[in-house]
């Protein structure tokens, strides 16, 4: 939608519009990823992506992806399958435990990222580095 505001910041705009950032759309795509993994929706390839950790009791979280080991930023924290246990996290519970694809869809189109653990989210200060 158009609007012959000029005045506005991007993200006044997009509450007035009930849209999301690029970037938090692409957040919710990867949590639907995440989802269909742990449910069998997934081709077996995206299993060696996000690897699934094998845990025998009934834990409280569900903490269900292997948070892998990293060496790097490129290949290591800026990859999806480090991320996508971390954006599995910050979900709530009542989205986490919806009992199939589309009830999870439409759970997770009302919800807005928060706490984003990824790069772009963190501030920058010169000389010191991402906080």
């Amino acid at each position: 939608m158009t609007y012959n505001d000029k005045s506005s910041s991007f993200q006044e705009l997009l509450l007035r519009d009930k849209s999301v950032s690029i970037h938090h759309k692409n957040i919710k795509s990867l949590a639907i990823e995440t989802f269909k993994v742990l449910q069998g929706l997934c081709p077996p390839i995206s299993n060696e992506v996000f690897v699934q950790r094998d845990c025998p009791y009934n834990m409280r979280g569900n903490n269900n992806l292997t948070r892998r080991k990293v060496n790097s930023v490129k290949y290591g924290t800026e990859s999806i399958s480090f991320l996508a246990p971390k954006i599995w996290d910050i979900l709530p519970k009542e989205i986490k435990d919806s009992d199939n694809i589309d009830v999870f869809k439409t759970k997770i189109k009302k919800w807005v990222p928060k706490n984003c653990p990824c790069r772009l989210c963190k501030v920058y200060i010169p000389q010191l580095g991402f906080i």
